[in-house]
């Protein structure tokens, strides 16, 4: 399900993959699925991230990390392992991963 959104980001079509994650979103709020909530604002952070907008970003994976939290989903965040050093690189200036 969240193929083509990834595919979109991968491809610059920023706007119709957060348009489509936005509406995934709604409908897992709607029907209960809190892993494809988490997802789908984890995907947007990254969307928003890859069009500059990071205060959007921000807001959406704080959310996520928020919803992920309390539930105790984990391998969610861990299976974007390679995104979050740039996303928080970019970020927080300062921010270097490993130290």
């Amino acid at each position: 399900m969240f193929t083509l959104a990834r595919l979109q980001i991968a491809e610059g079509k920023i706007d119709d993959a957060i348009n489509l994650l936005k509406l995934w979103h709604e409908d897992a709020v709607q029907n209960g699925r809190v892993r494809s909530q988490v997802e789908a604002l984890c995907l947007e952070a990254l969307a928003y991230q890859a069009d500059s907008n990071m205060v959007e970003a921000s807001q959406s994976l704080g959310e996520a990390l928020t919803i992920g939290q309390a539930k105790g989903f984990r391998r969610l965040f861990l299976d974007e392992e390679h995104v979050w050093p740039l996303y928080f690189k970019r970020l927080f200036p300062r921010f270097t991963p490993g130290a």
